[in-house]
């Protein structure tokens, strides 16, 4: 099978996450991720308490967070200083940077476990910050089968954390972290 880099940037992410909210054994028990995976939740949310998601086609609630050339301001949903011609005139294509944009989802059920708001609420943002610093903090050197190579590691570039609600005495939390990469690539 043939792995384009969005893909990968994901799984490199799904393997990063998951050795910090899962196997890192500094990460306080309450603080753990139940399960850490590329794409959507299709298990019962309550089973994993913790359930962490990376999403490589990006975040569906935000205009324009998706892949785009650098090239073109009107595909970046953030305004931007930096010029970058989009071909050479004349020439080639020649090579292309790329923003490759994704999202990691976050959702806390503490439906089960007994959490007080304030708890609940400590433990939510503390994964926000965890998620937040092993996404800015990965360094990959990927190069996916079509010759495009990672430039610049994923890194946060916007995060936000929702209170949901639940049954009496118990909360649900969910986040989301949108990170962005910069790739090359010639055609």
């Amino acid at each position: 099978m043939t792995d384009q880099i969005s893909y990968l940037i994901a799984e490199a992410l799904v393997n990063a996450l998951s050795a910090l909210l899962i196997a890192d054994a500094t990460v306080p028990a309450t603080e753990r991720a139940g399960l850490v995976r590329a794409g959507n939740l299709q298990d019962d949310p309550e089973s994993h308490r913790i359930s962490v998601l990376v999403h490589p086609e990006g975040d569906p609630d935000v205009a324009n967070w998706c892949d785009a050339a650098v090239a073109y301001p009107e595909q970046t949903p953030y305004p931007r200083y930096l010029n970058v011609p989009a071909f050479e005139i004349g020439g080639d294509y020649g090579r292309t940077a790329w923003f490759r944009r994704g999202a990691v989802e976050f959702r806390l059920f503490f439906t089960l476990t007994g959490e007080s708001r304030n708890e609940a609420r400590q433990i939510a943002f503390s994964v926000l910050g965890r998620v937040e610093r092993g996404i800015s903090r990965s360094d990959f050197n990927i190069t996916d089968d079509f010759g495009e190579r990672l430039v610049l590691s994923p890194k946060s570039m916007r995060s936000r954390m929702e209170e949901k609600g639940g049954p009496d005495d118990s909360f649900i939390w969910e986040g989301w972290v949108l990170y962005q990469s910069l790739s090359e690539r010639s055609y």
